[in-house]
């Protein structure tokens, strides 16, 4: 490839190129949106200051755009969370490396960029349990579409999945015999399999029993799991819909929204202490440890709670026994004889 073929990428053909990429690698349509967006006011800053294409980009380019993103301000008044900055700044790395990467830039422009950290806030719209069964209580069984919500918001409570991964569900995903979900095309092009509870199960066996019949009637060909009154395949935006319904008569006045229901399980098995990190990982079909990490740090009270039971029973002898020595290290008690104060 000669220089002629590199200067006939502009800067709209570049971008066209990294979003059909992300597509391909089955990005989230929210995520490609925000690496859009965040390119195209890349654009317009190299634009404004003269710089013709897409080879002309410098490394100094890149550091002046991050100062014009230090210095913007808000409509209240106030500057970009560090967070926003840093997430600016990662899209134009992965553009300019998938550039590379193609062989579509001769030289990269991000080469010389101090490596950027995420720094992971804490979610903080984990569904608590008491929450979890005031809203599971919502539903009206009668009615079909809400009988089909039950089995939506059961499934989501018992497997985490991501709302993009339940509307992508079919009817061969079940698989009642060993209580599994099977989830196709996930987050990356990933297909995995999760258990499924034994209460998810048998809501789910009588949704397509009962309740999935009645809903295909007008589209029997249908394959897709969740189903509007059309028979039409429920899209992810309904999904939010459904879960601000219930959430709300439930009378819960925080923010949840179905992202809520993944972060339960992830709080919950930790909170069991009886899964490892690997197998929440693999549960919630996590790419890197350190988003497991994160449940950890929404349970702080759990943690402190954990650690004063330790300190009190390491401390404080049981009921009807007297502290005798120790035996090395170890506190040595023997049981109170009948009588004794």
């Amino acid at each position: 490839m000669d220089d002629n073929s590199f200067s006939r990428l502009d800067f709209d053909g570049a971008i066209d190129a990294f979003v059909d990429d992300r597509k391909a690698r089955n990005y989230a349509p929210d995520t490609i949106k925000i690496n859009k967006d965040h390119l195209g006011r890349f654009i317009k800053f190299l634009k404004r200051v003269g710089i013709p294409d897409i080879h002309s980009v410098e490394y100094q380019h890149i550091i002046d755009f991050y100062k014009t993103l230090e210095e913007h301000r808000t409509k209240a008044g106030k500057p970009y969370a560090q967070n926003t900055k840093d997430k600016y700044l990662m899209d134009v790395r992965s553009f300019f490396n998938y550039l590379k990467k193609k062989q579509l830039i001769l030289l990269n422009p991000v080469d010389a960029l101090p490596p950027i950290r995420s720094r992971s806030s804490i979610p903080l719209n984990a569904l608590t349990l008491d929450e979890a069964h005031a809203i599971l209580a919502q539903p009206k069984l009668h009615v079909l579409t809400e009988f089909r919500d039950l089995c939506i918001m059961h499934i989501l409570l018992s497997t985490g999945i991501r709302p993009k991964s339940l509307c992508s569900l079919t009817i061969y995903s079940l698989d009642f015999q060993d209580g599994f979900l099977r989830v196709n095309q996930a987050k990356f092009n990933q297909d995995y399999v999760v258990p499924l509870g034994t209460v998810a199960t048998e809501v789910c066996r009588e949704y397509l029993q009962r309740v999935r019949i009645e809903l295909t009637k007008k589209n029997p060909a249908e394959k897709a799991l969740f189903l509007t009154k059309t028979g039409k395949p429920l899209h992810q935006r309904s999904l939010y819909g459904i879960v601000i319904k219930y959430v709300k008569r439930a009378k819960i006045s925080r923010a949840i929204c179905p992202y809520s229901f993944r972060r339960f399980v992830g709080v919950e098995m930790i909170r069991s202490g009886k899964c490892s990190i690997l197998h929440i990982q693999q549960m919630l079909n996590h790419q890197s440890l350190r988003h497991v990490h994160l449940y950890t740090k929404m349970m702080p009270i759990d943690l402190k709670k954990a650690h004063e039971k330790l300190h009190r029973e390491s401390k404080e002898p049981k009921k009807d026994l007297d502290f005798k020595g120790f035996e090395g290290n170890k506190p040595i008690f023997f049981k109170k004889k009948k009588g004794d104060k």
